[in-house]
Protein backbone atom coordinates (compact mmCIF):
# COMPACT_ATOMS: atom_id res chain seq x y z
CA UNK A 1 0.00 0.00 0.00
CA UNK A 2 1.12 3.49 -0.83
CA UNK A 3 0.98 6.27 1.64
CA UNK A 4 -0.86 9.45 0.56
CA UNK A 5 2.20 11.51 1.57
CA UNK A 6 4.41 9.38 -0.65
CA UNK A 7 2.09 9.90 -3.63
CA UNK A 8 2.11 13.67 -3.08
CA UNK A 9 5.90 13.62 -2.92
CA UNK A 10 6.16 11.68 -6.20
CA UNK A 11 3.63 14.01 -7.85
CA UNK A 12 5.53 17.11 -6.70
CA UNK A 13 8.82 15.57 -7.78
CA UNK A 14 7.53 14.83 -11.27
CA UNK A 15 6.06 18.34 -11.57
CA UNK A 16 9.38 19.83 -10.48
CA UNK A 17 11.24 17.68 -13.03
CA UNK A 18 8.90 18.84 -15.81
CA UNK A 19 9.26 22.47 -14.74
CA UNK A 20 13.04 22.24 -14.65
CA UNK A 21 13.05 20.44 -17.99
CA UNK A 22 10.98 23.18 -19.61
CA UNK A 23 13.20 25.81 -18.02
CA UNK A 24 16.32 24.08 -19.33
CA UNK A 25 14.88 23.87 -22.84
CA UNK A 26 14.02 27.59 -22.70
CA UNK A 27 17.51 28.47 -21.47
CA UNK A 28 19.19 26.41 -24.17
CA UNK A 29 16.90 27.92 -26.81
CA UNK A 30 17.66 31.45 -25.62
CA UNK A 31 21.41 30.76 -25.62
CA UNK A 32 21.23 29.24 -29.11
CA UNK A 33 19.28 32.21 -30.49
CA UNK A 34 21.70 34.60 -28.80
CA UNK A 35 24.70 32.85 -30.35
CA UNK A 36 23.10 32.84 -33.81
CA UNK A 37 22.36 36.56 -33.45
CA UNK A 38 25.90 37.28 -32.22
CA UNK A 39 27.48 35.32 -35.06
CA UNK A 40 25.34 37.15 -37.61
CA UNK A 41 26.65 40.48 -36.33
CA UNK A 42 30.21 39.24 -35.61
CA UNK A 43 31.76 41.20 -38.53
CA UNK A 44 30.13 44.47 -37.42
CA UNK A 45 32.06 46.85 -35.18
CA UNK A 46 31.04 50.35 -34.15
CA UNK A 47 33.86 52.81 -34.84
CA UNK A 48 33.67 54.39 -31.35
CA UNK A 49 34.97 51.12 -29.92
CA UNK A 50 38.38 51.84 -31.40
CA UNK A 51 38.74 54.91 -29.18
CA UNK A 52 38.60 52.65 -26.12
CA UNK A 53 41.00 50.20 -27.75
CA UNK A 54 43.53 53.00 -28.38
CA UNK A 55 43.38 54.13 -24.75
CA UNK A 56 43.74 50.52 -23.58
CA UNK A 57 46.73 49.98 -25.88
CA UNK A 58 48.44 53.10 -24.57
CA UNK A 59 47.79 52.06 -20.99
CA UNK A 60 49.06 48.54 -21.69
CA UNK A 61 52.23 49.95 -23.23
CA UNK A 62 52.86 52.23 -20.24
CA UNK A 63 52.11 55.44 -22.15
CA UNK A 64 49.35 56.58 -19.82
CA UNK A 65 45.69 57.27 -20.48
CA UNK A 66 45.98 59.38 -23.60
CA UNK A 67 44.70 58.93 -27.13
CA UNK A 68 48.13 59.55 -28.66
CA UNK A 69 51.49 58.77 -27.06
CA UNK A 70 52.75 61.89 -25.32
CA UNK A 71 49.28 63.39 -24.83
CA UNK A 72 48.34 64.75 -21.48
CA UNK A 73 46.35 62.34 -19.40
CA UNK A 74 42.81 62.60 -20.64
CA UNK A 75 39.69 60.55 -20.25
CA UNK A 76 38.42 60.32 -23.80
CA UNK A 77 36.24 57.28 -23.18
CA UNK A 78 33.04 56.71 -21.24
CA UNK A 79 33.67 53.10 -20.31
CA UNK A 80 36.65 52.84 -17.95
CA UNK A 81 35.97 49.27 -16.81
CA UNK A 82 35.58 48.01 -20.39
CA UNK A 83 38.80 49.78 -21.34
CA UNK A 84 40.67 48.30 -18.36
CA UNK A 85 39.39 44.80 -19.18
CA UNK A 86 41.28 44.96 -22.49
CA UNK A 87 44.70 45.75 -21.01
CA UNK A 88 45.69 42.15 -20.07
CA UNK A 89 44.85 40.76 -23.49
CA UNK A 90 46.62 43.61 -25.29
CA UNK A 91 49.68 42.97 -23.10
CA UNK A 92 49.49 39.32 -24.18
CA UNK A 93 49.41 40.33 -27.85
CA UNK A 94 45.71 39.55 -28.41
CA UNK A 95 43.69 41.91 -30.57
CA UNK A 96 41.38 44.19 -28.56
CA UNK A 97 38.70 43.65 -31.19
CA UNK A 98 38.78 39.88 -30.66
CA UNK A 99 38.84 40.39 -26.90
CA UNK A 100 35.78 42.64 -27.07
CA UNK A 101 33.83 40.15 -29.15
CA UNK A 102 34.69 37.22 -26.87
CA UNK A 103 33.92 39.22 -23.72
CA UNK A 104 30.64 40.35 -25.28
CA UNK A 105 29.65 36.75 -26.01
CA UNK A 106 30.67 35.62 -22.53
CA UNK A 107 28.84 38.43 -20.74
CA UNK A 108 25.73 37.90 -22.88
CA UNK A 109 25.63 34.16 -22.08
CA UNK A 110 26.31 34.89 -18.41
CA UNK A 111 23.37 37.30 -18.39
CA UNK A 112 21.04 34.63 -19.78
CA UNK A 113 22.27 32.07 -17.23
CA UNK A 114 21.88 34.52 -14.33
CA UNK A 115 18.41 35.44 -15.57
CA UNK A 116 17.54 31.76 -15.59
CA UNK A 117 18.77 31.41 -11.99
CA UNK A 118 16.81 34.49 -10.97
CA UNK A 119 13.65 33.02 -12.49
CA UNK A 120 14.26 29.80 -10.55
CA UNK A 121 14.51 31.71 -7.28
CA UNK A 122 11.34 33.69 -8.02
CA UNK A 123 9.47 30.56 -9.08
CA UNK A 124 10.48 28.58 -5.98
CA UNK A 125 9.29 31.27 -3.55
Amino acid sequence: MHDIGEERFVTRLSQAARTHGVQLVLLLSACTLYLIHALYFWPQTIDDAFISYRFAENLANGLGPGYKPGDRYTEGFTNPLWTLLHIPSISAGISPLLTAKILGLAFGLATLILLNQFCSVIRDK
